[in-house]
């Protein structure tokens, strides 16, 4: 349970900007079987790896793989993070996909680092490249006290297909509140600016929000 109040400045998501999250999901990837498996953890390291059948109609199979490595670095927490994911091309029905993430984390005491790299490719049935987009992000928090935790984000992404040619960053500030065990409040404020093949001006953004959770 709770409310979220937000009030804009301008546009906050652009128009056709390359901006994508953090993950190798592939959209359709769910046919007709998934098998998954994830090994347990030795001495830090894990992995994944996701095959999914799209069934007798289709040719997109998909293969997804991951690998985390965590450790004590300098009495801190350090944990590397590694993705693939690959969708193959259903021939005049639609092309390949293929996307990675690289990410690594680092927490001691109050302070907190996350950097992140990630591609996103695809192609359409005819073998034709619809997008190709890199991103690269940092984030940084740090815990006050109990109650406080502050946060500052920087993304910059860009996608160099033909059909796109756009880039785009974003900067964000975050804070939140812990009144009480299960009721916290915040606020955040981030600004944007980017440009495509498509857009002959660039384009550029403001917004925030205020919030108040409940938990019960």
């Amino acid at each position: 349970m709770g409310s979220t109040e937000q009030t804009e400045n301008e546009n906050n998501t652009g128009v056709s900007l390359p901006f994508f999250g953090y993950k190798t999901g592939l959209s359709g990837a769910a046919g007709d079987e998934v098998v998954t498996y994830y090994s347990p953890s030795v001495s830090g390291l894990a992995v994944g790896i996701s095959y999914g059948d799209a069934g007798s109609t289709s040719a997109a199979d998909t293969v997804e793989f991951g690998a985390s490595y965590s450790a004590e670095l300098m009495d801190g927490a350090l944990k590397l993070i590694y993705g693939n994911g690959s969708q193959k091309k259903n021939s005049g029905v639609s092309g390949k996909i293929a996307a990675t993430s690289m990410g690594v984390t680092y927490s001691k005491d109050q302070l907190g680092v996350a950097l992140a790299f990630n591609t996103h490719e695809t192609e359409s049935a005819a073998g034709v490249t619809s997008s190709k987009a890199s991103n690269q992000g940092v984030a940084v928090t740090y815990q006050v006290n109990d109650n406080l935790k502050l946060g500052l984000s920087r993304i910059m992404s860009e996608d160099t297909a033909d059909a796109i040619k756009g880039e785009a960053s974003q900067t964000a500030l975050s804070a939140t509140y812990t009144v009480t065990t299960g009721l916290t409040s915040g606020f955040g404020y981030t600004s944007w600016d980017g440009n495509t093949a498509g857009t002959t001006a660039s384009q550029s953004g403001t917004y925030g929000s205020i919030f108040m959770k409940a938990a019960f």
